[in-house]
């Protein structure tokens, strides 16, 4: 067994977006294959192999050494101090609403991100995703029209 991971730089730009975010170990081991991907700016391929070593006890520790890793050479720009503090998690599928719309591409990732994605990236609950993703169906609907 290798004392590493055959980690390139694909891998490391995952790992340090992982280690970025306070439940991204979770969010890479559970969340939708795509929404992964393309939340941690990473192929699918490369989430899908990273998946992988957390089948094997002995590259599941390999792995977390490497986040660890991750974790002290994560760019200034990531520290938790240079970071703005967090909005408000919104309470009402309105307040969801206008979060969503506050970020470029926010009401078409409500629409069309699958529940739970759309759930951890905003910190609600899925019902309230649903919620608040019923909100914009008729706006999308119109567009459309």
């Amino acid at each position: 067994m290798p004392d590493a991971l055959p980690l390139s730089s694909e891998h490391h730009s995952l790992l340090e977006a992982v280690v970025a975010l306070p439940s991204g170990v979770e969010l890479l081991r559970e969340g939708h294959l795509e929404s992964v991907s393309v939340l941690f700016g990473a192929h699918p391929a490369v989430v899908d192999e990273v998946r992988g070593w957390m089948g094997s006890k002995a590259q599941r520790k390999l792995l977390a050494e490497a986040l660890l890793r991750a974790r002290n050479r994560k760019p200034a720009a990531l520290a938790p101090a240079s970071v703005a503090p967090a909005p408000p998690v919104p309470a009402t599928p309105e307040e969801l609403l206008r979060a969503a719309l506050e970020v470029p591409g926010g009401d078409e990732f409500l629409a069309e991100a699958p529940l739970e994605t759309v759930a951890i990236v905003f910190g609600v609950h899925p019902d309230l995703a649903a919620k608040a993703r019923d909100l914009v169906a008729p706006s999308a609907k119109r567009a459309s029209a």
